[in-house]
């Protein structure tokens, strides 16, 4: 590409993503993106030390069926890794469903409460050095809400974090374990990209 006419194409997209507006929060206008949330920790099982690690990843799609208002699918995935001296557990969670969020902007900024509902598979495998190996197979039940916020770099992109509440209801195949319902607090970041017409 000759300088001349590189140097207009850098201006021309620099000129589309620093534009300021909320066409990217209208209506008729998509977004797609991912957030995720990992986390570290180490604790006592009794007098068994145990680290725990976890990373949950959520890429959707929506659109905005009004100005602000913004409906699509999301489709979680969360793995978990329990490591201690004699035993290893991880479980993979795989689900999809709804998600709804509505933005309140102000100036580069915008603030949006959020809810999803997504319905998945749940793996548990354990290893343990006086046990065979041993994985069950079930299904998850998740809902979510939250409140978050946007920063926009460009008409196209945003950047975001949200804090989230939810629960999580787990039930095995053939009754393999014990079904059972945990709380789940979040603090995602993630990265946004507005397609629209405009």
């Amino acid at each position: 590409m000759p300088p001349m006419k590189a140097i207009l194409f850098c201006a021309a997209l620099t000129t589309m993503l620093f534009q300021t507006g909320y066409a990217q929060l209208s209506r008729g206008s998509f977004m797609t993106g991912a957030t995720f949330f990992p986390l570290v920790r180490h604790q006592l099982d009794g007098s068994v030390k145990v680290k725990s690690s976890s990373i949950r990843v959520v890429p959707g799609v929506s659109y905005f069926l009004t100005d602000h208002l913004a409906v699509g699918l999301v489709a979680p995935w969360g793995y978990t890794r329990h490591k201690s001296q004699d035993r290893l557990m991880t479980l993979s969670t795989y689900a999809v469903g709804p998600a709804v969020r509505y933005y309140f902007p102000f100036g580069r900024w915008a603030v949006f409460p959020t809810v999803s509902y997504s319905l998945g598979r749940h793996i548990q495998e354990t290893v343990d050095t006086s046990f065979p190996a041993n994985t069950v197979k079930g299904h998850t039940r998740t809902l979510m809400g939250g409140l978050g916020i946007t920063y926009f770099i460009g008409r196209h992109m945003g950047v975001e974090c949200s804090l989230g509440y939810g629960t999580n209801k787990v039930s095995w195949d053939d009754e393999a374990d014990r079904a059972y319902d945990t709380s789940l607090i979040t603090l995602d970041v993630g990265v946004q990209v507005y397609l629209f017409k405009k």
